[in-house]
């Protein structure tokens, strides 16, 4: 988690990709802009923005895998359930749980893309409440970002509750927890009831939403790109606990370079240091969907852009 904070300052360390993040996150056009007037949280200097970004793309990488452990736990309840130990699930979205999502940020995002609003726009609120709520009780079985941007939820709302964080502040959790949602939605495995905007796109997450939650396909970006020497880690739910092991992949590099877009031909360089083929980094991103350009437009599928940058494998 520290590693993915560290690269994502790496990256935004160039003035010229925070500057653009900054835009695009706050764009008037975008759902962080009504949520903002609806909470009566809007800061107007671009100072404030982007410290305000930084703060919330520190927070998502530092909380965005804190749903693992909500993952073993889920698992080693449902064997206890199977064994007659245990009645249910004590992990679920509870009343207070379910007020604090249709609060949330990225309550609009979910809901712009669910599939059941796709012909029903005259859905009662309480209608869309429901889809929104069974987007994320259907969803935390099957990845861990659900349960970290949950995590995230609670915090904030705690502390903002109490009056222990600045309004702003509170709006950087917001924006760092629906960035811990979307980061282990890039697999359609991943998540049920959610499409794109875009006709004939193949993932709700595609690169259009680049301009609409640039936070979290920063976090994706940098959680891609932390891979370096990064453990394997499998578990194994069994009648007394959950039994773990850890490797480390040979597949994986031993470090990777970034290198910062030169000024005239606008490239984001990666180089990994070893034997491992770029490949397998360049084919992990383009399963990602979200970089590159959009679907309707006619463009070469090698080709990987983020932010208005060329991602060039070197």
């Amino acid at each position: 988690m520290l590693k993915v904070a560290f690269v994502s300052e790496k990256i935004i360390s160039d003035k010229r990709i925070l500057d653009v993040i900054v835009e695009w996150q706050f764009d008037s056009k975008h759902h962080l802009s009504a949520w903002c007037e609806r909470e009566g949280i809007y800061p107007e200097e671009k100072k404030r923005k982007r410290d305000i970004m930084r703060i919330a793309i520190s927070l998502a990488a530092i909380f965005h895998d804190f749903g693992y452990g909500y993952r073993l736990l889920r698992g080693y309840e449902d064997k206890l359930f199977k064994l007659n130990l245990l009645g249910c699930d004590s992990i679920d979205i509870t009343k207070e749980r379910a007020e604090i999502l249709t609060r949330s940020l990225m309550r609009q995002f979910i809901l712009s893309r669910h599939a059941s609003l796709d012909n029903n726009q005259d859905l009662s609120d309480e209608q869309k409440e429901g889809a929104l709520i069974g987007f994320f009780r259907d969803c935390l079985p099957l990845n861990h970002s659900v349960a970290s941007s949950l995590l995230v939820l609670d915090i904030a709302e705690n502390l903002y509750r109490s009056g222990g964080i600045h309004p702003e502040l509170y709006l950087a959790f917001q924006i760092a927890a629906e960035s811990c949602l979307l980061h282990d939605l890039t697999q359609s495995q991943n998540y049920l009831h959610l499409r794109s905007k875009i006709k004939n796109s193949k993932h709700f997450l595609d690169s259009d939403c680049q301009q609409e939650v640039p936070a979290g396909i920063l976090l994706i970006l940098a959680d891609e790109l932390s891979i370096w020497r990064r453990p394997f880690v499998e578990s194994y739910v069994q009648k007394k606990g959950v039994r773990m092991t850890i490797d480390y992949r040979q597949e994986y590099p031993d470090a990777i370079n970034v290198t910062l877009p030169d000024r005239q031909d606008g490239k984001l360089r990666i180089s990994l240091k070893n034997d491992t083929p770029n490949g397998i980094l360049k084919d992990q991103l383009g399963k990602c969907h979200c970089f590159g350009k959009c679907p309707d437009e006619k463009h070469d599928d090698n080709i990987l852009e983020v932010f208005g940058y060329r991602i060039e494998f070197s």
